[in-house]
């Protein structure tokens, strides 16, 4: 019985010390998403960029990352919906996991398509050109898949971020290796690199700084 006993006590501390170990973990992997200095390539300084411009706290953002399918893919999308919507990032992870796609969300949180295309009245580039030439074609009734609405919402963070014309982002998305934001994203935003001091046009400057949050917070994080 004595050794039962022992068995007993050993598996619960075992059980409490992996309990107390698992927020640690989760603050270590989402790191980068609140401290620049934490950040080691392309998509997550875009993720951490896309963070702070939209003011969350890792309190109220961390306890709903485990249920993102993809932070890479479906975070930038639910804070450009969290923007147009008012609506908490929490309720809008909810019908995801749910297994909602991008364009049930739009739909049930009364999103309009145009706001994907905010900025944009000519072609956008090679990237975009499909889903703009889509767009023009069917503004009655379109149908965009998860993959056109993640790229579409990632342009427009990318253009709120580096403040500069969405025609700019979107020409340099097309002269990227993957076609995506990120990689061809850093020459418009290179003054928010940690440690550089290069200004979005590319000329030096005495001091950078990082995006700043935008006041809007309290709606995106529903607090």
């Amino acid at each position: 019985m004595r050794i039962n006993a022992i068995r007993t006590v050993g598996g619960a501390i075992v059980l409490t010390v992996t309990a107390m170990t698992l927020p640690a973990r989760a603050q270590n992997v989402y790191a980068y998403l609140y401290d620049p200095a934490r950040v080691t390539n392309d998509d997550q300084l875009f993720l951490n960029l896309a963070v702070r411009d939209a003011g969350l706290t890792r309190a109220a953002l961390d306890p709903v990352l485990p249920r993102v399918r993809s932070l890479d893919s479906d975070l930038p999308v639910i804070l450009f919906i969290a923007r147009q919507s008012g609506r908490p990032v929490d309720a809008i992870v909810d019908l995801r996991a749910r297994g909602a796609s991008w364009a049930q969300v739009f739909s049930q949180l009364g999103i309009r398509y145009d706001t994907l295309f905010a900025g944009i009245d000519r072609d956008p580039g090679p990237y975009y050109r499909s889903s703009w030439s889509y767009w023009t074609a069917h503004r009655d009734r379109p149908q965009f898949t998860d993959v056109q609405v993640r790229e579409l919402a990632r342009l427009q963070l990318a253009q709120r971020i580096a403040g500069v014309p969405v025609f700019e982002v979107s020409w340099l998305s097309g002269a990227g290796a993957r076609g995506s934001v990120p990689p061809a994203f850093l020459p418009a935003t290179a003054a928010f690199r940690p440690g550089t001091a290069v200004s979005r046009r590319g000329r030096s400057r005495t001091a950078c700084r990082p995006a700043t949050a935008r006041p809007s917070a309290s709606r995106i994080t529903g607090r």
